[in-house]
């Protein structure tokens, strides 16, 4: 679909200013929606909730998704792990291996980053 179908299905987001945010002013031409009812499910959405409302599930989301990083004696963190032990039927108190957690996130994150590090310095060496 072309972008300005886009930005004008959906005119509470500024397209514009947000991927100005990430990348130089210049926009795409087209964009791929893989299902095109979303663009106005969203946009009545947006307009029919409170904006209060909105703010609110946007920072349970952010808190949700970010509380793992911090360090295990934070509150948020104790919450968003009781919740997990609740929801998800972890054992209570069993608590990983903060430097294995770690480990994983980086590896999750860059792994194909230092795989390729590694590999650059096993020829390197072989060299």
């Amino acid at each position: 679909m072309p972008f300005s179908n886009l930005t004008e299905g959906l005119p509470e987001f500024n397209f514009p200013n947000y991927l100005a945010t990430f990348a130089p002013r210049v926009f795409p031409t087209r964009v791929i929606i893989t299902y095109p009812p979303y663009v106005s499910s969203l946009s009545s959405l947006l307009r029919e909730v409170e904006s209060e409302v909105l703010e609110a599930y946007l920072i349970v989301r952010v808190a949700l998704s970010l509380s793992p990083l911090l360090g295990q004696e934070t509150e948020a963190w104790k919450v968003v792990r009781e919740l997990k032990e609740v929801l998800g039927g972890l054992k209570k108190g069993a608590i990983p291996d903060r430097s294995e957690y770690c480990a994983k996130q980086v590896s999750d994150t860059m792994g194909y980053v230092l795989l390729f590090t590694l590999m650059t310095s096993v020829e390197m060496s072989f060299s």
